[in-house]
């Protein structure tokens, strides 16, 4: 079947300025009533709006703009039209018609969705049921300008009216465009600003920010900005899940995103998922330590939810650490404290706050109430008076002076009082880091350490993360998505192996794993197996020699010791640095070489110094040395001298040997493949003869066997041999597979230099012509005939001929 060329692109969206040029073809050609539906963003709307004047000039244009909800489109336009001579009316503000009766405020309005409606929107209906009086009495084009899911709600809850459409137009969104909304979103006040909206203001900020999150061109890092903006205004209409879900999206993009991270844990506060939202501020002042309103936050959770004081406590002491003249925590302290009836501390602490803001009358409550509790009563109802002299109408104080010796109203205060939860904080650019691809790696693992490790310290999990990552963090931002993949793998599978035999385990077991698992290589067996069989000395066993192996290549290889010396940097506890050790050899143990283990290669060039004595001298104990003092201690320049100056124990004759019988492999195998293409080539060009006259030849037998067999005069098969020779030489070799001759016979141009000797292609050189010399050089850049013979304005089959003329050249030098 042939592919029609010319449609390859049909599935490719349209570019924004063909859409507008049909849009403009549209209005022009209209004449009367008619129904236009442009979906576009609210900046390009108001370019539209600019824009549509301009370019049909022959048009009456006039734009009507709803900036409120309305249920009588009709009698709207009439009155706006009165007394005017209109040819095309834009419309721009349907959505504010529509806001209120949208229910959820989370996620795109879809198909399947719309039973979410509280009811039909008064303004569709009207819509669908004054069609005709649009028709009959207002004769000209309507242009509605909106928002992706206002034409959803015409489709299914306007069908009557949407179906006298006369076009749809999907305004693609630019990158600028996306850019510059985003711009104005972000820049816009946050989340106080939020509180004052009205639902309908909160619904079409929601729904404008969602619409920017299905375009394709805003960055990760505007992308996460937008999402957090989202959260915050979800939060400030009270639809907290749907404030979780916007935060979680931005923390996939940023894990540093501590702000997300912190105002997560007010919107799970807030709906009583208290340890989540403790774990949510715990990993916001892991990323930022001294972000006191998240330590603050914490302690509020801890002391009036899970009656944690102490941990409150500590909390609070930790947000004015850092945040000296922060007066909520000195409060929140108080309060704690005065739960835990430390009255005396609880009077200090608040004393605190109110030095810092001494207007305070809840501080001044709560101060009056602890001294009651250390029957101060004077002083308790000093503090009340100060009260009521800030806050007549503050009903508690006045029960309490009324009462002073009522204890039940103390122990009422005791469990009604509340810490004072800091607020959402709101969008700031210059805090938003870029994460690199090593911190969002790190980010990763300490997730999954987290999980899986519980038992290890903090630093522990910190010092494997280093030792995954290794030193070079840089080195990632070099790789491309597939290389990246690759990385990802190796790490989970080093982590596998440290998970699975080593981690956490005692130092003789760890090292019999590390043994039990090298020993059971099959191939290596063997190998120790014969020559153990072979040597002077036949009584050491298998696992024997494998420990003097291993602990030559501890002393000697260079990535070993590398490795050695970064994990006595990346920690300190010598039962960890054990385990990185172990997992670290066995993974390079077994990297594949040629498919053998590395460690193969490793027991080969072992055989090679020692087989002329014998075995040398097996360690006596049971434990090779695992990580020595000397390494551990040494200064850096002389680990690195050392690190120089040690022997690659990979054995470079084994690898030679193996490569070089692999090479002969691949070339029997090329061998083949030429053979076959040859045959293919005669049995096309000559004929059945030629082809048997081949397999007679490559078996080895002389002309006259040859004519034997195929039963020809010798004559014939002298002459057959001319012509196939020819052939072979002039036409396969050169035009029909020379790729494939090229890399069987070694006299590829771009690798072998046409088979030529240094001498024989300075020679090569000097016998070609200015063209031929040209034509060389391309083809040694990687160029094909046809580009060179546009590049040289030559013809095609001249440029063969050419080239021809070079490799028979060549062709006679090398006999």
């Amino acid at each position: 079947m042939n592919q029609n060329l010319s449609d390859w692109d049909e599935d490719l969206p349209p570019e924004p300025q063909e859409v507008y040029q049909d849009l403009v073809r549209a209005l022009k050609r209209k004449a009367g009533f008619g129904l236009f539906f442009v979906q576009c963003t609210p900046a390009e709307s108001d370019r539209l709006i600019t824009k549509l004047p301009q370019d049909i000039p022959q048009k009456k244009i006039a734009v009507l703009r709803l900036v409120e909800p309305i249920d009588n489109l009709y009698q709207r336009v009439a009155e706006f039209v009165k007394d005017k001579e209109v040819d095309i009316l834009l419309i721009k503000g349907l959505e504010y018609s529509l806001y209120k009766y949208e229910q959820r405020k989370f996620d795109e309005i879809t198909e399947g969705q719309f039973s979410n409606l509280s009811s039909v929107p008064p303004i569709l209906n009207h819509l669908n049921q004054q069609r005709e009086r649009f028709r009959d009495d207002l004769k000209f084009g309507f242009v509605f300008l909106l928002w992706s899911f206002s034409i959803n709600y015409l489709i299914h809850r306007a069908p009557d009216f949407f179906d006298w459409r006369s076009g749809v137009f999907e305004l693609p969104t630019t990158p600028e465009v996306v850019e510059e909304e985003t711009s104005r979103l972000l820049d816009e006040a946050d989340y106080e600003e939020y509180l004052k909206l009205s639902p309908e203001k909160k619904i079409e900020k929601i729904l404008e920010i969602q619409e920017l999150l299905t375009e394709k061109h805003p960055t990760e890092i505007r992308r996460a900005s937008l999402l957090f903006k989202l959260g915050n205004l979800l939060v400030a209409a009270n639809e907290y899940e749907g404030a979780i879900a916007s935060y979680n999206e931005a923390v996939k993009i940023i894990p540093d995103y501590y702000q997300a991270r912190y105002n997560r844990g007010i919107a799970l506060q807030n709906l009583g998922r208290y340890e989540e939202a403790i774990a949510s501020f715990d990993e916001a002042v892991k990323i930022k330590p001294h972000f006191y309103l998240a330590w603050n936050n914490r302690g509020a959770v801890l002391c009036d939810r899970l009656q944690r004081y102490e941990d409150a406590i500590t909390a609070f002491d930790q947000a004015v650490y850092i945040q000296p003249e922060f007066h909520e925590a000195w409060y929140n302290k108080g309060i704690a404290l005065f739960k835990s009836r430390r009255f005396s501390e609880a009077i200090a602490s608040l004393d605190k706050a109110l030095k810092i803001k001494p207007d305070d009358h809840k501080a001044w409550y709560a101060r009056g109430n602890a001294l009651y509790g250390l029957d101060s009563l004077e002083e308790a109802m000093a503090s009340h008076n100060k009260v009521i002299e800030l806050k007549p109408d503050y009903a508690e104080a006045s029960h309490l002076l009324a009462n002073a010796l009522d204890e039940l109203a103390i122990e009422n205060f005791l469990f009604k009082v509340q810490s004072l939860l800091s607020d959402v904080v709101s969008y700031e650019e210059y805090n938003l880091p870029i994460p690199s691809l090593a911190a969002k790696l790190a980010h990763y693992w300490r997730s999954e350490l987290f999980f899986e490790c519980p038992e290890q310290s903090e630093i522990n999990r910190e010092s494997i993360i280093n030792w995954l990552l290794g030193k070079d963090l840089g080195r990632f931002e070099k790789l491309n998505s597939k290389e990246l993949d690759i990385a990802k793998q190796a790490m989970e599978y080093r982590y596998r192996i440290l998970r699975q035999r080593y981690l956490g385990m005692a130092r003789e077991r760890a090292y019999r794993n590390l043994i039990t698992r090298l020993g059971s290589l099959v191939t290596l067996r063997n190998k120790i197996q014969t020559w153990i069989s072979l040597s002077r000395d036949r009584q050491r066993s298998v696992m024997d020699v494998l420990q003097e192996v291993l602990q030559e290549l501890l002393q000697s290889d260079n990535y070993m010791q590398q490795q050695m010396a970064s994990i006595a940097e990346f920690t300190s506890d010598s039962r960890l640095q054990n385990s990185l050790l172990f997992a670290s050899m066995e993974e390079y143990c077994l990297r594949p070489v040629r498919n053998q283990p590395l460690l193969a290669y490793r027991f080969v060039n072992y055989l090679r110094r020692t087989q002329r004595g014998g075995l040398t001298q097996v360690p006596g104990s049971d434990l090779i040395r695992l990580i020595s003092e000397e390494i551990l201690t040494e200064n850096e320049e002389i680990v690195t001298e050392n690190i120089q100056n040690q022997v690659e124990l990979l054995d470079s004759q084994a690898i030679t040997q193996y490569q070089e019988a692999q090479q002969l492999e691949e070339q029997q195998i090329l061998s083949k493949v030429v053979k076959q293409e040859f045959e293919n080539y005669l049995q096309e060009n000559i004929g059945q003869e030629a082809v048997e006259w081949l397999r007679l030849y490559m078996q080895g037998k002389s002309q006259d066997e040859i004519a034997k067999k195929l039963s020809k005069p010798i004559k014939e098969i002298y002459r057959l041999r001319e012509k196939i020779s020819y052939h072979a030489v002039r036409v396969f070799a050169v035009k029909g597979k020379p790729e494939l001759v090229d890399n069987w016979l070694e006299i590829s141009l771009d690798e072998h230099n046409l088979g030529l000797t240094p001498q024989q292609w300075q020679q090569l050189q000097s016998k070609l012509t200015l063209i031929e010399r040209q034509l060389l050089s391309l083809r040694k850049a990687g160029k094909s005939i046809e580009e060179i013979a546009k590049q040289l304005k030559l013809k095609t089959h001249q440029v063969m001929g050419e080239w021809s003329k070079i490799y028979l050249a060549a062709q006679n030098l090398r006999s």
